[in-house]
């Protein structure tokens, strides 16, 4: 293929991915009242913007670093700076795909494309991230469960034994399903 038609293709896909990026934007805005918005920003406090803004970036580099860990495992290596880059893609393809495993699929595809990777194991890395950013976010709730105990309708002590339990059942599982990932359990888990 010459320089040009490279050129051409590479024009003719930046536009239609920018067409539909504008269609997407036009169907949400469409649906949204301009008034409200306004009423909503205007009495919401701006002083807790950028902190929640920092927060969400970074939740997102810690998964991307954790999803790495994942990629890793399996043989693929990307740079910390190419994995992030493709992260915050797919969390951009998750807000207009249906599901919010569209940016997932996207990811899979375009390393199984890129970089010649095995689909089976690009498809456990990201399921098995999936499964670990869950574990994680259980065990917290289990740890903080406690302390709201006055005011919950009922008394368990289930929070702080079962999280032991529940890390216990969820390496057992992962040896029987994606033993590849055993080494790096721990430390996603701490991601």
């Amino acid at each position: 293929m010459s320089d040009t038609a490279k050129h051409r293709r590479s024009t003719l896909s930046f536009l239609l991915k920018a067409g539909l990026s504008a269609l997407a934007l036009y169907i949400v805005f469409r649906k949204v009242d301009l008034e409200e918005l306004g009423r909503v920003l205007g009495n919401g406090y701006w002083g807790w913007f950028l902190p929640a803004l920092a927060l969400v970036a970074g939740s997102k580099m810690v998964a991307a670093f954790r999803l790495n860990d994942f990629f890793r495992a399996v043989g693929l290596t990307l740079s910390e700076r190419a994995n992030l880059r493709l992260y915050w893609l797919g969390t951009y393809y998750n807000l207009f795909l249906p599901g919010g495993i569209g940016g997932d699929g996207y990811k899979v595809w375009l390393l199984h494309r890129q970089r010649k990777a095995g689909l089976k194991g690009l498809v456990l890395a990201t399921l098995t991230d999936r499964a670990m950013g869950l574990l994680a976010l259980t065990a917290i709730g289990m740890a903080f469960l406690p302390g709201l105990q006055p005011f919950l309708p009922y008394q368990s002590t289930l929070p702080w034994w079962g999280i032991p339990l529940l890390l216990a059942a969820a390496w057992l599982g992962m040896r029987l399903v994606a033993r590849d990932f055993l080494s790096v359990f721990w430390k996603t888990l701490g991601w």
